[in-house]
């Protein structure tokens, strides 16, 4: 049963017992109709109880407060009258972060920023667009320069005179060129197989007499050897001479040695010089060769058509100098400049975004960001901000009940944190539609507070809402 039904059924009580505490000696009292009370049976009458005005106060009974019976109570919150979750407004990285929970700040003030140096490039960049855009557009009026008109001619001349030549085919002194080429080519393939191939040959000699110079060093050393050591079979000690002889001999050897290992290095040498020098010089022949058959087999189809291109091209550029510019072609310059106008305004809003700015003087509530983070993370502010200048009294209201809530009726106020204060105010706001949770329908009915020391931004609250007389 609901609050409403519960007000219909004392107000009803409440006039019955006036009318039976009446004195004896008056004459019988006035009849008080009392609409009957409703059933769950039929739970839409829910009527207020009709009283006779006569009938309201009989001689010797006290003063009934009806609407005291028929207040409405709901339950909220004490809310701020602004609160903001804000968000960057571009994608970056938090470069500084200026404040901290609790910190009170002023309209418009600098709370955190991101990151700037990709945003400045991007104005830039937009900067420079802008402006050749601009200059483009101002060269419509000033007509082309001597200086381009002349340049212009000169490339169709080349371009036209290329083609010309690969139609014509080759010349009769390029081919007479090329096969001279071809010619001193092969020539120094035979000199340098020639040369290499004697210097190889030689080297190849050279081991072979170091060789002979080893062996016979050899065969001197083992001779001087076996003599002394039958020197030394007789009595007294082996001569100086003796040992000299012995000691030269294997010098020689030594040496001998090391000529034929210097003689085996220059014969590797020589043999690979042979074969890099002659393989180079038939590459030489091969490339004159194939020069000089590209050349007498003249132009192909490609080659033309990419000439032919060429030539169409230099005389375009050529036209677009020397030709007026239209009034179509002007219009493509002028929408150039007001897009790149229209890029360069976005490129400064996002660098304008990097900063996050206070929308209101308040407190800082909460701080989600550290330098480092991405500019934005689901399910989170980057920095909430509440106005605690002025408070009020958010609660829901039933929709049983919301039919008796008007706009500028009185409220009391009980705060749950504050037991033994009683706060004041007025509804100054009905919401309009229903917040539907379940089968449960409830509207939200803002109060303003009259005096609001020590209330805190979300304290719990039951408001009593008191109909007007």
């Amino acid at each position: 049963m609901t609050s409403r039904r519960f007000a219909t059924i004392l107000a009803a009580g409440l006039l019955g017992l006036a009318a039976c505490a009446a004195p004896a000696a008056s004459t019988s009292p006035t009849a008080i109709p009392v609409a009957p009370v409703p059933t769950e049976a039929s739970p839409m009458a829910t009527a207020a109880p009709t009283v006779d005005p006569a009938a309201q106060q009989q001689p010797g009974t006290a003063p009934i407060n009806i609407n005291s019976a028929l207040a409405i109570t709901a339950e909220g919150a004490i809310m701020p009258t602004q609160d903001a979750s804000l968000l960057f407004g571009v994608q970056g990285t938090v470069g500084t972060v200026l404040v901290h929970e609790g910190d009170h700040v002023d309209a418009g003030q600098v709370l955190a920023g991101l990151t700037t140096e990709a945003l400045d490039l991007q104005v830039a960049q937009a900067q420079a667009a802008l402006a050749g855009a601009q200059a483009a557009l101002a060269g419509v009026d000033e007509g082309p320069r001597a200086a381009s008109v002349a340049a212009a001619q000169a490339q169709v001349r080349s371009a036209e005179a290329a083609l010309a030549q690969l139609k014509a085919g080759p010349k009769v002194q390029d081919v007479t060129s090329a096969q001279a080429g071809l010619a001193a080519a092969q020539a120094n393939m035979e000199s340098q197989r020639i040369n290499l191939s004697s210097a190889k040959n030689r080297a190849d000699s050279a081991v072979e007499q170091a060789a002979n110079a080893l062996r016979s060093a050899q065969d001197s050393y083992s001779t001087t050897y076996w003599k002394n050591r039958e020197l030394e079979k007789l009595p007294g000690d082996l001569p100086q001479s003796a040992k000299d002889a012995e000691a030269a001999a294997l010098r020689a050897v030594s040496n001998a040695e090391e000529g034929l290992r210097q003689a085996e290095i220059a014969a590797e040498s020589a043999r690979l010089a042979e074969q890099t020098g002659i393989q180079a010089a038939e590459q030489q022949v091969n490339q004159a060769q194939a020069a000089l058959d590209k050349l007498q087999a003249g132009a192909t189809s490609d080659q033309i058509a990419a000439a032919t291109a060429q030539v169409a091209q230099a005389r375009s550029q050529l036209d677009a100098l020397t030709n007026p510019t239209t009034a179509s072609q002007r219009a493509q310059r002028e929408a150039s400049v007001a897009q790149a106008q229209a890029a360069l305004e976005s490129a400064q809003y996002n660098r304008s975004q990097a900063d996050l700015k206070a929308p209101f003087a308040g407190v800082v509530a909460e701080v989600n960001i550290d330098v480092g983070d991405p500019s934005s993370s689901a399910g989170a502010a980057a920095i909430r901000l509440i106005d605690l200048s002025d408070l009020t009294a958010e609660v829901d209201v039933s929709d049983v009940d919301i039919a008796g809530v008007q706009v500028g009726q009185h409220a009391t106020l009980l705060v749950q944190s504050l037991p033994n204060v009683t706060f004041s105010g007025k509804v100054i706001y009905i919401a309009p539609a229903a917040t539907v949770n379940g089968n449960v329908r409830t509207y939200t009915v803002r109060i303003s507070i009259d005096d609001q020391s020590g209330l805190l931004s979300g304290m719990r609250v039951r408001a009593t809402i008191t109909p007007a007389t």
